[in-house]
């Protein structure tokens, strides 16, 4: 019989780690331009999510719920995506989805899991991520050297902002001659900050062969949330153990910043070098230009600062993606009222986890720029945060408590 719960765990495990990957699959992204998105393909990928769900749901009906954990902080976790689906169709100025009910379902069937699923859910993903990463350096050498292989040159989003290079198995973004890498996501600065999570939750513990891969790929992104990510992090450890040394290094931070953005203004051309300055320095989509401030300014000085004007409605002015959108769209009590379920069972998990704080701080500072964290893999990602180090795995597979 306990060999039987074993490989129902794993069984499980690997499922949502299906669920994960398709959470975040480039081509199945609302606004893609790759060549595998289209209805079939997406109509496949419903088939398999659906069929998925069932397939736990069923071991979970099977195994009397013995899979199952309802504490508080998992219960609290698991009405987190049900609360954003709420508001964003209470407060809602386009009438679009924000998130379909199926998927606020799979992340709540994911939060209430027992902790030992989870780790090995975070484990799984993260391998996952190990293989795409050993990938996305394969291909960036032959896309680099135009070595012959398979694949297609397509427009990078609608307004051409650049062009995908997809080969299928993974793809990059060219513009001009700087290529930057986007793994199965659906552009290079997602999958820079993925990679920064994980890096960040692991303590960038260079001493493991897998985090070296995902490093290598996440620099391979020029991402300015991968890096700023991993310095605020050692920045952070640093003001922890050395608080001299620490805030010192800060201000040579906020320094060596502040002085590439003046060089950037001055002398900044279309070379590769400048582009990867202006992406560290945040001046290539950084979020923050006038008419986004303007907006947020506006905001919070009129009657909808507390709730904004609804979901959608700086999509209809504007393109942005940062926490300034969710700041206009569902003002300052919508926003509390949505991350506070995520950062209540956090807090709490972590309080006597010093790296899981650290960790906490860095998962914040990404949502500046990527606040929309309602999809499976990030809340992977949230758990792991605190529940990573919980449990492990003896030479037969039986997860067990580690001994402290």
């Amino acid at each position: 019989m306990n060999k039987i719960n074993i490989n129902l765990k794993f069984t499980i495990a690997h499922l949502f780690v299906i669920l994960s990957f398709f959470s975040v699959w480039a081509v199945v992204s609302g606004d893609s331009t790759l060549l595998l998105s289209n209805d079939t393909v997406l109509f496949i990928k419903s088939l398999i999510v659906y069929i998925t769900l069932i397939f736990i749901v069923v071991i979970f009906i099977l195994s009397n719920g013995a899979f199952l954990k309802f504490s508080i902080n998992n219960v609290i976790l698991a009405i987190s995506p049900f609360v954003y689906y709420g508001i964003t169709h209470i407060f809602n100025f386009s009438g679009k989805e924000s998130i379909l009910i199926i998927n606020a379902i799979t992340i709540a069937l994911f939060c209430v899991i027992k902790d030992e699923i989870k780790s090995l859910v975070y484990i799984e993903v993260k391998k996952l991520l190990v293989i795409s990463a050993w990938i996305s350096i394969l291909f960036y050498v032959i896309d680099l050297f135009n070595i012959p292989c398979w694949g297609s040159s397509v427009n990078y989003y609608i307004d051409n902002l650049g062009t995908y290079r997809d080969y299928y198995v993974t793809s990059f973004v060219h513009i001009g001659s700087f290529i930057r890498a986007c793994g199965f996501f659906n552009e290079p600065g997602f999958y820079g900050t993925i990679i920064a999570l994980f890096l960040v939750i692991d303590g960038i513990n260079l001493k493991k062969l897998d985090n070296v891969i995902i490093l290598i790929a996440g620099v391979l992104t020029f991402s300015a949330a991968f890096y700023i990510l991993l310095i605020g992090y050692a920045i952070l450890k640093l003001v922890i153990s050395k608080p001299v040394l620490g805030v010192f290094a800060l201000f040579i931070f906020i320094f060596v910043i502040y002085f590439l953005n003046n060089l950037y203004y001055s002398y900044s051309d279309n070379s590769i070098f400048w582009r990867i300055i202006g992406i560290i320095t945040g001046k290539q989509n950084n979020r923050s230009y006038d008419t986004i401030n303007d907006m947020v300014y506006r905001t919070l000085h009129s009657e909808y600062w507390l709730f904004g004007h609804g979901y959608g409605y700086v999509e209809s002015i504007i393109s942005d993606l940062s926490i300034k959108k969710y700041i206009v769209d569902f003002g300052i009590g919508g926003c509390a009222l949505m991350f506070s379920p995520i950062f209540y069972p956090i807090i709490k998990e972590s309080k006597k986890l010093l790296d899981a704080r650290i960790s906490f701080i860095i998962f914040v500072l990404s949502i500046y720029q990527r606040p929309n964290i309602f999809v499976l893999l990030y809340f992977v990602i949230i758990t792991g945060i605190y529940n990573k180090n919980k449990v492990c795995i003896d030479n037969k597979g039986i997860y067990k408590k580690e001994r402290n």
